[in-house]
């Protein structure tokens, strides 16, 4: 069996990294999911927490919202994984 390389995308650019982030947050993971798994499903999981939150009228599910905004565009702004550039 094949072991998948956790080093760098390849043929991914950061530049499109950053500019998905900035358009869809959590979903820029699935650009570059074979090193951003764990991330996305995270990111998936505190969505979640988010609509629980926001259905019993909490006002923590805008945090949350934004927290996992400014998470995906700083991950894509300062991850190595696009091969060091």
């Amino acid at each position: 069996m094949r072991r998948k390389s956790k080093k760098a995308c390849k043929h991914k650019n950061r530049t499109t990294a950053v500019i998905l982030a900035l358009l869809f947050g959590m979903y820029s993971w699935l650009y570059t999911y074979e090193v951003d798994s764990t991330k996305f499903w995270s990111a998936v999981v505190l969505y979640v927490f988010q609509l629980i939150m926001m259905y019993i009228g909490s006002p923590v599910w805008k945090l949350i919202g934004g927290f996992i905004w400014i998470w995906a565009v700083l991950d894509a702004l300062l991850s190595n994984k696009f091969g060091g550039r």
